[in-house]
Formats: C-alpha cells, sequence, structure tokens
C-alpha cells in the first residue's frame, strides 16, 4: 500500500482544529487524551499505510500537544500495539514504564500501547511511528521491556539504516507482502543492534529476573520506607546482586525508583477521578515523604510546578 492510502489533516474542519485531530489520532493511531493551547493556532496532519504485518504513519503537527495514555484510553482500546517511533524533530520528555526522558530530533523511541505514558512536545514536531501487533513484536523480540523509553540516538552508523529503513517503509511505492514483511522485520532487527548489549544481553534467568525486581519496585513504590535492602529481601536476593541487575539494564535503583514514583504522579495528576485530592496527597500517595521534595523533583522532570501541570493537564 502508498503512503497516501489515508490521510487526514486539520485545514479539513476549520474551527475545530484541535477536536477534529483528537478524532483523527484515536481513529488512525490510538486512543490518547491530546492537550494543546487552545489559544494558539494549531494545524497538523497525518497520512498512514500498511508494510506487511505492521503500519505506519507520517505525523507532522506545528504546535506544541501532550499526549496522555491513560489507564481509561488503555481500558478502550481496541489496538494491542507497540509504537515505534522515529522523531525527525522534536523537543520534548517522555514518561513511561518507569523512565523520565528527554527526547530530541533524529532519535528513536519504543513505547507500549498497553501501558500508561505521556509524550510531551514543546513546538512544531515530525514523526514516522511504526504500529507494530504485541504478539508479532514479541516473538522477534524477546527482552522488549529493556527496550521501552529508551532512546536511541541516529547520529550513528546503525542509527542512520534504522533511520533508511523507516524512511524507506514511509516513501517506498508499491510493493509484494514479502517485500514488506522482510522490511518490517530488518527494522526491528536493526533497532535492537541500535541498542546495543541492552537489548540481548544477561541469560534467561537473570532478564526473568530482572523483570520480577521491576514489578516488585512498582508495587512497593508507594511505601515511603523502601530502600534497596528491603526490596531485595522481599525478592530473597542479595543486595549486591540487586544492584547488579539494574546496572545490566543499564540503569540503577534510584532512578529507577524515582521514576516510577514521578510516573504514578504524572497519572493522578492527569486523572479527573483525582481532582479533589490535593498535591501533597499525591506525594505521599507517590511514595514521597516531604512534599517539597517531591515539588522539586516534579519540575526538574517536567519543566513546571505539578499543579501547573495538573491544571494544563484537565483544562
Amino acid at each position: 500500500m502508498a503512503i497516501g492510502d489515508c490521510t487526514w489533516t486539520t485545514t479539513a474542519a476549520p474551527g475545530r482544529e484541535l477536536a477534529y485531530w483528537r478524532e483523527a489520532v484515536c481513529d488512525a493511531v490510538i486512543e490518547l487524551e491530546i492537550d494543546a493551547d487552545v489559544g494558539q493556532p494549531f494545524s497538523a496532519n497525518l497520512s498512514q499505510a500498511r508494510c506487511g504485518p505492521v503500519n505506519y504513519s507520517k505525523i507532522k503537527v506545528g504546535a506544541s500537544q501532550t499526549l496522555i495514555r491513560s489507564r481509561s484510553t488503555i481500558a478502550r482500546s481496541r489496538r494491542d500495539q507497540f509504537e515505534l517511533v522515529y522523531f525527525n524533530r522534536i523537543q520534548g520528555q517522555l514518561s513511561h514504564a518507569g523512565q523520565e526522558v528527554e527526547l530530541r530530533s533524529n532519535q528513536c523511541v519504543l513505547i507500549d500501547g498497553n501501558r500508561p505514558y505521556s509524550l510531551q512536545m514543546n513546538g512544531p514536531s515530525r514523526n514516522i511511528s511504526v504500529h507494530i501487533p504485541t504478539k508479532w513484536l514479541a516473538a522477534r523480540f524477546p527482552n522488549v521491556d529493556r527496550a521501552l523509553a529508551r532512546p536511541v540516538d541516529c547520529n550513528n552508523p546503525i542509527g542512520n539504516a534504522l533511520t533508511s529503513l523507516v524512511g524507506g517503509m514511509a516513501n517506498k511505492k508499491r510493493s509484494s507482502d514479502e517485500f514488506d514483511s522482510l522490511l518490517a522485520d530488518q527494522i526491528v532487527g536493526v533497532f535492537c543492534l541500535a541498542l546495543g548489549p541492552l537489548s540481548l544481553c544477561g541469560t534467561p534467568h537473570a532478564n526473568k529476573l530482572y523483570e520480577r525486581v521491576r514489578q516488585a519496585l512498582r508495587d512497593l513504590s508507594n511505601d515511603q520506607e523502601l530502600s534497596a535492602t528491603v526490596l531485595a529481601e522481599e525478592l530473597g536476593i542479595s543486595v549486591r546482586y540487586l544492584h547488579s541487575l539494574f546496572a545490566q539494564a543499564g540503569t540503577s535503583y534510584g532512578r529507577e525508583l524515582q521514576a516510577i514514583r514521578l510516573e504514578a504522579a504524572v497519572r493522578m495528576l492527569s486523572e479527573q477521578r483525582f481532582r479533589g485530592i490535593s498535591i501533597n496527597e499525591i506525594a505521599f500517595r507517590a511514595g514521597y515523604s516531604e512534599p517539597s521534595h517531591f515539588c522539586r523533583r516534579f519540575k526538574e522532570a517536567k519543566g513546571m510546578t505539578p499543579a501547573s501541570y495538573r491544571a494544563t493537564a484537565l483544562n
């Protein structure tokens, strides 16, 4: 199929551009909550087609926007997929899978559509998004959780190969199903190579244990007394081994705990059902013992106070 098979553009809805864009993205890509400054002009377009087992979209947005994949949108979602996104142009932040990362132009990042995330784009953006069925990707990438929300810099030979393949997908002419399937396979394979040993290393036992560690950390993260020692005892492993598992995954206990707590706070600040809960109470529920520490950490990660973030997300 050619890239022009399906197209959406806000020029088709003068006077209701943002509402049209929300409907288009939910219909074409995945169910999301989309916020933008209603006082600023908003323009965007999206063209989509299929390449063998995956769909892909070319997306261009002329203004800042915030995308939120909340638990409520996941619950009503019709799609079970990952998003491999190549950003031609972006300056923004992604909160996903326990990570808080800065995004910049010429990077790729993998997002799991079955987990909450927030993606803040500060200014105009352009990207090519490859929409990958979960089962298809899991069969080719057994350590897929390790790759989530870890930007791949494409300013190197392997990264250049990845962007060439993604760009080739988005600009190809009509081709056979066999060619399209091979192209999709190659994109996933080169993405794994671009990630480096992070996506490939570790014994099956260590990989499985690391996922148990992350899940336990997520389950216990709201405990203000939680420490690496307490977590290791909960799992029946040594503290030294706990830290080595995080190191093998390219992260640390402290970084993961901080990211998970911020993710929980972002979720509560973004959902209407928590609107009546105070900022201090949200800090405590997320696992922070000091609201001032929470506010400082939140502002460092998001560039605004929790109160300002809530006002933007809910209004």
